[in-house]
């Protein structure tokens, strides 16, 4: 009789959970099935205005569905704000609508959506509130990132990208805006560009982002999103900087010879664990480093600079206009081994006026070089600055500008300068440069090749 007893209590438990549990309570594992997450960031826009009279409504909506192929589907629920007209249903099987019919003008309305799975699970979203504007254009998507992903760390290598269309087919371009996440304000890295790419160059370790992609349609209509992301507090491998450089220094005015051109010659090789060039300096030191000059020559190692180098000798100049060299690296000191290659410019910028240690006026001046036009591998644009040799600080003025040969500094340019004060530097700089992309060095590892020319002005 007890077994009976048992047996009956069980059937009774089975009749009620059939009436009273639902498919939404349980499985056949006895598990409860996933809920779709609540509908967010709704577009169009929070309070946003000048809407489209025929907008595109989009969301995000996680579908998570670990134990059944469950149909994800969505509602969006439309009416004006002020409740005085009807309210709109509309169904769609994906996370974007196009409004089927046209809203009226200047009005504002409020739209709320559903998701639902298996025709059972429901989730809904807050409410979204829109002005319409006076035209008929869609705004663009909102522009998806899909690197940097939100909440992840990247090293300094990555490239930005992302996706995005418009509704109307128009072309769209787009704005890179970036900032720091303790600092105020996005700086714009790129404006009006038609690639949906974009390599940025002022990331640092340690340091955390928001990413905004403004995207804008031929009427100009924009939308964004922001993606937050840092670079992590480790560099890739070993910073490496190889370096050949000449410099030229007009002397002119210098005993015992005015008019003898001083060149001065140099090799080095600089190798870094963190941080570097943008940072503190923990320096790695191979074994050796030689460059190949028709013979492998063997660098110095220099405490003081931390770097192999290579001077002068006393014969005078060493580098080969229009050679390659060639660096070789032991492997050693945690420092991969390494050859690389360094194209050393034929083109040699001579500068010619003013003389040297003249004065020139504040209110403007020329200054002329030679070199600029005989040689194939002479660049469309060189970098022309001026040193304040009191301080030894360079200045603000730092310009690329066309390498015709000649460029006149304004007085506008040169207010900043205090007349007088000190001996102006102007050097005419003309550089290679190419990254190291070999495994075990530093992205932001750099080769490079450099030759100027340096005159020694006062500013009157």
């Amino acid at each position: 009789m007890k077994i009976y007893r048992i047996i009956f209590f069980v059937v009774c438990a089975a009749i009620v959970c059939s009436s009273d549990c639902s498919v939404e309570d349980l499985d056949f594992y006895g598990h409860g099935l996933p809920h779709p997450e609540k509908p967010y960031d709704l577009y169009p826009y929070y309070e946003s205005i000048n809407n489209s009279r025929t907008p595109v409504f989009a969301w995000r909506c996680e579908e998570e569905d670990p134990a059944f192929e469950l149909t994800f589907t969505y509602e969006v629920y439309l009416k004006r704000a002020d409740d005085t007209g009807p309210q709109y249903e509309y169904e769609s099987n994906e996370k974007s609508l196009q409004c089927p019919i046209t809203l009226d003008p200047e009005t504002e309305y409020i739209f709320w959506v559903k998701a639902i799975a298996g025709n059972e699970l429901t989730e809904t979203s807050e409410t979204g509130r829109f002005t319409t504007g006076t035209g008929f254009n869609n705004p663009p998507h909102k522009p998806v990132i899909i690197v940097p992903k939100h909440g992840e760390s990247y090293d300094l290598g990555l490239t930005f990208s992302w996706i995005c269309n418009d509704p109307d087919g128009d072309n769209l371009t787009y704005d890179v805006l970036l900032k720091e996440v303790d600092s105020g304000e996005y700086e714009t890295l790129s404006e009006g560009q038609t690639t949906t790419v974009y390599q940025p160059t002022s990331l640092e370790y340690s340091t955390d982002y928001y990413l905004k992609i403004v995207a804008h349609d031929a009427e100009n209509e924009n939308t964004s999103y922001h993606s937050y992301f840092d670079i992590t507090n480790e560099c890739v491998g070993v910073y490496a900087e190889l370096m050949i450089h000449r410099s030229q220094y007009i002397s002119k005015g210098i005993p015992p010879d005015p008019d003898e051109r001083i060149v001065l010659d140099h090799v080095y090789a600089r190798f870094d664990s963190l941080y570097a060039p943008d940072g503190p300096l923990f320096p790695k030191k191979p074994p050796a480093v030689t460059y190949f000059v028709g013979g492998d020559v063997t660098l110095w190692w220099d405490d003081a600079a931390s770097r192999y180098y290579r001077n002068n000798p006393i014969s005078g100049s060493f580098l080969a206009a229009g050679r390659d060299y060639t660096f070789t690296v032991t492997e050693g000191d945690g420092v991969p081994a390494l050859t690389k290659m360094i194209h050393y410019p034929e083109c040699r910028p001579y500068l010619i006026t003013p003389d040297a240690f003249s004065f020139v006026p504040k209110d403007g001046f020329e200054v002329t070089w030679s070199g600029h036009d005989l040689y194939d591998d002479c660049p469309a644009e060189i970098r022309i600055r001026i040193m304040d040799m009191g301080p030894l600080t360079w200045t603000d003025i730092d310009r690329m500008v066309p390498n015709t040969g000649s460029y006149t500094f304004t007085e506008g340019e040169l207010s900043v300068l205090d007349p007088m004060a000190y001996q102006i530097q102007v050097v005419l700089i003309i550089e290679n440069r190419e990254y190291i992309d070999e495994p075990g060095y530093d992205p932001r590892s750099w080769a490079w090749a450099r030759t100027h020319s340096t005159l020694f002005l006062y500013l009157n």
